[in-house]
């Protein structure tokens, strides 16, 4: 079976966009190779998108191929490659046509819900009648009209089936995270030299969507000698009181007084930042918490540093004695976050929050440990 596994979603894009131009800056031959080549040297920087989906699929017998169709590098390879005028590298239909076009594939595995909406669903159903089209969720649900329109989805977690189910999805599999092994020889080996350790997002700022992240980080940071490397945006002001705290804060209070007076407004099922999620398997706050205004990084300075991304993340969990899980809250009673399986690859203890799904990966105990609330 042939298979395209389309990624458009760039994770921290400022971040990896520096990273990416100072490998092709010190790798001048990198720039003239091929479009897999290139998305092979972001690989081997542990760019958290490229993960190895088709050579996993490959593995197994098929014909895959990811592409990362938003990097413009990787865009110019592939249609240089292909024979195709440079010109469609300058419009995400058009690129996204001539790339379905070009690689003729059974089925599409589209990493992010809607990226083929900007080429016109019915369009592609039309010039391309035979391609089956499967969403990949891989964090929090996204749920509107591309979940009907697609063949099937493939969820993180059993949880998330019924949710799917419910908005119109024709079948549902569930197909778990895990780890890019081909990242790990250029892991640099160090001392395991940090007691507890956490890196990602506090929650800080985002709303209820990860509200208990935040809440267990502050406990822990007050009980231990636990350290973050954060990805925050939490420039604090006067006072230390962040802007970005107070306009969730505003955020999350009209949000509650809207469904006291009025109810959710029809056809939500998902929320954004700020906003309070009554959907699917999501933890909710309770009615008397409110986003905190001081970020983490104002109330214990020593120990947040800035964020880490690619293999300098990897090597961090490489230092890490144990390393610390909290998964979005919007994610719910559900293990999908990448972060579980990057820890426990790098040979950190994972202490991780307990949900329904965690013995389907580890064996918990021995493997794992788990954790009920912040006691």
């Amino acid at each position: 079976m042939r298979i395209l596994r389309l990624q458009g979603y760039h994770p921290h894009a400022v971040v990896w966009e520096a990273r990416i131009a100072a490998a092709v800056s010190s790798t001048p031959e990198l720039a003239d190779a091929g479009w897999e080549a290139q998305q092979d040297a972001l690989a081997r920087l542990g760019h958290p998108a490229v993960d190895g989906f088709a050579a996993a699929l490959r593995d197994r017998g098929h014909d895959a191929h990811d592409l990362q169709f938003k990097l413009p590098h990787v865009r110019r390879a592939f249609l240089a490659e292909h024979d195709l005028p440079p010109a469609l590298a300058d419009d995400d239909a058009d690129f996204l046509r001539a790339a379905v076009d070009a690689l003729r594939p059974d089925v599409i595995l589209e990493r992010d819900h809607g990226l083929l909406r900007s080429v016109g669903v019915a369009r592609l159903r039309r010039e391309f009648p035979t391609v089956s089209r499967v969403l990949l969720h891989h964090a929090v649900p996204h749920l509107d009209a591309t979940v009907a329109e697609a063949d099937g989805v493939l969820v993180v977690c059993p949880a998330y089936r019924s949710t799917y189910a419910a908005a119109g999805a024709r079948r549902v599999g569930v197909l778990a995270n895990a780890f890019y092994v081909p990242a790990l020889p250029h892991v640099r080996a160090g001392p395991r030299d940090l007691a507890l350790t956490f890196s990602g997002r506090s929650g800080f700022g985002g709303g209820s969507g990860k509200w208990s992240r935040y809440e267990h980080l502050h406990e822990l940071m007050t009980r231990t000698p636990l350290e973050c490397w954060l990805g925050d945006d939490d420039k604090a002001t006067v006072l230390g009181v962040s802007p970005l705290a107070v306009r969730s804060r505003v955020r999350t209070t009209l949000a509650r007084l809207h469904r006291r007076v009025v109810g959710p407004p029809p056809g939500v099922t998902s929320a954004g930042p700020g906003d309070a999620t009554d959907h699917g398997p999501a933890r909710t706050p309770p009615e008397a918490w409110r986003p905190p205004l001081r970020p983490l990084s104002a109330r214990f300075p020593g120990r947040v540093h800035p964020g880490v991304h690619g293999l300098d993340m990897l090597a961090l969990l490489a230092r890490s004695r144990v390393a610390f899980n909290r998964g979005p809250d919007r994610e719910g009673d559900c293990s999908g976050t990448f972060r579980i399986f990057e820890a426990t690859a790098m040979g950190a203890a994972l202490l991780t929050e307990r949900t329904s799904d965690l013995g389907d990966h580890f064996a918990i105990g021995e493997e794992v440990v788990a954790y009920r609330d912040v006691d």
